[in-house]
């Protein structure tokens, strides 16, 4: 997620309705928002028996008294490591400055009920703020589940500071090699050992039900997993439905035929062949990244625009993003972008966008491309909400804690309000899941 992405919002444009615009262009309030999360990475807070036995050291060190009667002098750690994972902060604030916290007013409601006494809207702005500031956290964990499902690493940029998990490099994975499979691009699936058609894009030569069976085979058989829930996206079961070798097989049973109309109904004819136990499930959820813009426009002439950061693209060159003003106002256009440079046609853009406003990339919480194998061995893993601490002298509290701070910098002062989570996903050992890539 870039600067203006949903970690970091300032609270700069003090008009409700185009605050909750810009609010909800960060993620549709989905009545399943933390489904990747409850199913693969349920929070589970660590008593402090699990605290000793993961943790190579605490949040806060104490040296030993260096003197006679001296008390111990208290060290800040700044991050923790179990089981060769690392957690840390994740979190987000929001900025209140003191002339809108003192003088901007409730344009809907300017005074209270006696006509008078102004009713600041600064009131409000901060439990507003923090009930938008949860929302986005989840968005962002459930974003951080699905990527490590799928893609196997996690890459976000936030605050003018790029985030790695597992590590920077893109060969870091959470998974061993022999969890991670693929069907694209060759006819021998490496680890697995079996002969694949190919890629699932291919109807002519796809062997999809021959690829879930085989997946099933060698995740019971080499290493030990019982598979109940096979996960994916509709274009990948679209791509299952379609294949020559599925609409033969399925051609010979008319029954069959009759309750593969749709998607869902596919997959759930499909379920008789891949096992009685095992369910297929379709997530196909997105969330907006938004890039913030640092070069002005002008509608319907230019035909680039300069974008703070495009790690939101994850590499993607050719793609289709909303240009958003503050006030509302958005245009979809298809971009090619190259060093944070989007290029496209002038035409298709006929708004001129100032610095400030921000350009949206709708990315899809779980990889595409991949199908996600759940197991039975879930104990192995989870997200972990750790121990934390404000300061040396709270005690060890787990979940989400929230924090505000004012700064006094005279003639002028602000308050900051955030939300904040020391954690990530405990991995005990591989297992739980593995993945297979279906096409590209």
């Amino acid at each position: 997620m870039s600067n203006a992405g949903s970690l970091y919002i300032a609270n700069q444009i003090f008009s409700p309705n185009v605050m909750q615009g810009i609010y909800d262009v960060i993620q549709p309030l989905y009545p399943n928002q933390t489904r990747l999360q409850e199913n693969f990475f349920p929070d589970e807070n660590f008593t402090s028996d699990e605290m000793i036995k993961m943790f190579q050291h605490n949040f806060f060190g104490m040296t030993p008294p260096t003197s006679l009667g001296a008390d111990p002098m208290p060290i800040g750690i700044p991050g923790v490591y179990y089981r060769g994972y690392e957690g840390g902060y994740w979190g987000e604030f929001s900025r209140f400055e003191n002339k809108d916290l003192v003088q901007v007013k409730d344009p809907a409601q300017p005074y209270k009920a006696d006509g008078v006494t102004p009713n600041l809207w600064g009131e409000g702005m901060m439990t507003q703020a923090m009930a938008h500031q949860k929302h986005r956290f989840l968005t962002f964990k459930e974003a951080f589940v699905g990527s490590l499902l799928t893609t196997g690493n996690f890459h976000i940029f936030g605050d003018g500071i790029d985030y790695y998990y597992p590590g920077p490099s893109s060969t870091d994975y959470i998974l061993d090699p022999h969890y991670r499979l693929t069907v694209v691009g060759a006819t021998t699936v490496t680890y697995g050992g079996w002969t694949t058609g190919g890629t699932w894009a291919t109807a002519a030569t796809a062997t999809p039900i021959k690829d879930l069976n085989q997946m099933i085979l060698y995740m019971a058989q080499k290493l030990g997993l019982q598979v109940t829930e096979i996960w994916m996206s509709r274009q990948a079961a679209q791509y299952l439905l379609d294949a020559d070798e599925t609409t033969a097989w399925v051609e010979q049973n008319p029954e069959l035929s009759r309750a593969m109309l749709t998607v869902e109904s596919g997959l759930t004819a499909l379920n008789k062949v891949v096992g009685d136990m095992i369910t297929f499930k379709i997530d196909d959820r997105t969330y907006p990244e938004r890039m913030q813009i640092v070069s002005n426009t002008v509608a319907s002439s230019s035909t680039t625009c300069v974008i703070d950061n495009d790690a939101p693209l994850r590499g993607e060159t050719s793609v289709t993003v909303m240009f958003h003003k503050a006030d509302g106002r958005e245009r979809l256009v298809a971009v090619t972008n190259s060093s944070n440079t989007l290029t496209f046609t002038a035409s298709d853009l006929d708004l001129s966008m100032e610095v400030g406003d921000f350009v949206i990339f709708n990315r899809r919480f779980a990889a595409a491309d991949k199908i996600v194998f759940k197991t039975e061995r879930t104990d192995r893993m989870r997200f972990a909400s750790l121990p934390c601490q404000t300061s040396p002298d709270d005690s060890f509290t787990p979940g989400v804690h929230t924090y505000n701070d004012l700064f006094v910098r005279k003639p002028n002062w602000h308050i900051v309000a955030g939300t904040f989570f020391r954690g990530g996903p405990m991995v005990f050992g591989s297992g739980g899941w593995a993945t297979l890539d279906v096409y590209a």
